[in-house]
């Protein structure tokens, strides 16, 4: 189950749509008491195959809205369950640092993630500053990763506990910058 639900304090109604891959996915009216429940696709959020990790990808949501508003993503799954709130604008920027805590089984469930999604074209992306003998799920390791993407698009870097002794805390503070603002 995956849901993104969306709330304001404004009391006249306006709309807000839900963007996946640079396409309106769908459209609501918001307002005070009046909030909106969008069912979201597994799909256009949750990687489930290796070949969604490492490479450009159309995963994630870009929500837009006339006036100000709360959005956050909510999931469940087997075991695990999350609430993502959105932090709007300021959650853009071209610099930032990996925060995740540092993994304390090596279960091969137990994983760290890095995910980025660009605003603009031609975004270059270079993660470094981790502990360069991380293996990466798709079994390289390097002191840097470096990538582009185009607007809309996603890229998610993953490392399993059970892969390395590094992958426990190695991702803990990695470097994010790019060329364009992401989030």
């Amino acid at each position: 189950q995956s849901y993104l639900y969306l709330s304001t304090n404004e009391t006249t109604p306006f709309t807000v749509q839900v963007y996946n891959n640079n396409a309106v996915f769908t459209s609501v009216q918001i307002s005070k008491n009046n909030p909106a429940q969008v069912s979201i696709p597994g799909n256009m959020m949750f990687a489930t195959n290796q070949s969604d990790l490492f490479s450009a990808n159309t995963m994630g949501l870009f929500v837009k809205g006339t006036k100000k508003f709360f959005a956050n993503f909510r999931f469940s799954i087997n075991n695990h369950a999350e609430i993502i709130t959105s932090k709007g604008l300021a959650g853009l920027g071209t610099h930032f640092k990996a925060a995740m805590a540092p993994i304390t089984g090596s279960n091969f469930y137990i994983n760290s993630t890095i995910g980025v999604t660009a605003t603009e074209d031609n975004t270059i992306v270079v993660v470094s500053g981790y502990n360069p003998a991380v293996v990466f799920s798709n079994g390289t390791s390097s002191a840097t990763k470096t990538f582009t993407l185009n607007k809309g698009q996603s890229y998610i870097l993953d490392a399993v506990s059970a892969d390395a002794p590094a992958n426990l805390d190695g991702l803990v503070g990695a470097n994010i910058a790019s060329n364009k603002p992401i989030s």
